[in-house]
């Protein structure tokens, strides 16, 4: 199972806003300049209410105080919107996505007796309903055309994983899996093995993290998943009776960072020559 917590340095508002040290020293001909500042351990920092952990591992951070203006690090308050934030190296950014910032053309469009609205979970970002059922898959079908079609399903499911990091609740998920999990023709039948290692993989990490942590991954998974924005090591794998289809995307928030991703197993039903989805997995 791949691991999607990780340490990673806390990326602040602004450049001022990461300075520790005291000091004056301007650098000529630079776009860096070292100023005086003033950590103020007095200032919190809430959202709707709720006071926002600044903590960064077991190092408190601080707002800052610089010329009369307040600096605050820019990634807590960002995931406490439902939101993410991310340092992009090659163009020297600090690139923020908020959590309605995603294109509403890359939602699933909505299927046959399914409601294309949004469902809200217990913070931040949303979960699209409009997932469309499992395709039938031809025995001929090219798995890189099976892959892109797949995309919104995929797109769907990796969303409601990340609100029941979330929530703790299955019902979602459930419902999908026992709707479009297939039989093969010899009658054997992974919707309840599927369900049980979604709800593993839950578990498992709603017990290692509490809230803090599992809901700004989740804002970020939920917000990547909409968008559509699966990452390199998404791909599919070709065979004459089974493939597989795999996407993930990257997740960041609260000073960890990793991939939230979904497996889909499909094997050849020789009666029908075509394919079925037989199982699901979750990372």
């Amino acid at each position: 199972m791949k691991q999607w917590f990780n340490k990673k340095v806390m990326i602040a508002v602004t450049a001022t806003a990461v300075l520790t040290s005291i000091g004056a020293v301007a650098y000529a001909g630079s776009t860096v300049k070292k100023i005086q500042a003033y950590q103020n351990a007095g200032i919190s920092i809430k959202v709707d209410g709720t006071k926002v952990n600044l903590a960064d591992g077991k190092e408190q951070l601080y707002p800052i105080v610089y010329n009369g203006r307040t600096y605050i690090p820019a990634a807590p308050v960002m995931e406490a919107l439902g939101g993410s934030v991310a340092w992009n190296g090659s163009t020297s950014s600090v690139d923020i996505t908020s959590a309605g910032s995603d294109d509403s053309a890359a939602i699933p469009t909505k299927d046959a007796g399914t409601s294309s609205s949004s469902s809200s979970s217990n913070d931040g970002a949303t979960v699209s309903t409009g997932a469309t059922s499992f395709p039938q898959i031809s025995a001929d079908a090219k798995s890189a055309d099976i892959y892109e079609t797949l995309k919104p399903i995929a797109s769907y499911l990796i969303q409601v994983y990340a609100d029941a990091l979330k929530t703790g609740k299955d019902d979602k998920m459930d419902t999908w899996l026992k709707a479009n999990v297939g039989k093969s023709e010899y009658g054997n039948y992974y919707y309840e093995d599927s369900l049980k290692e979604f709800n593993k993989s839950i578990e498992g990490y709603r017990d290692s993290y509490d809230a803090t942590i599992t809901t700004p991954i989740a804002n970020s998974a939920i917000n990547k998943a909409k968008a559509l924005n699966f990452n390199d090591d998404s791909d599919y794998m070709d065979g004459k009776y089974s493939r597989d289809f795999e996407y993930f995307v990257d997740v960041e928030g609260a000073n960890h960072h990793g991939q939230i991703g979904i497996y889909f197993f499909v094997n050849l039903n020789e009666e029908t020559n075509q394919y079925y989805l037989s199982s699901v997995n979750f990372y």
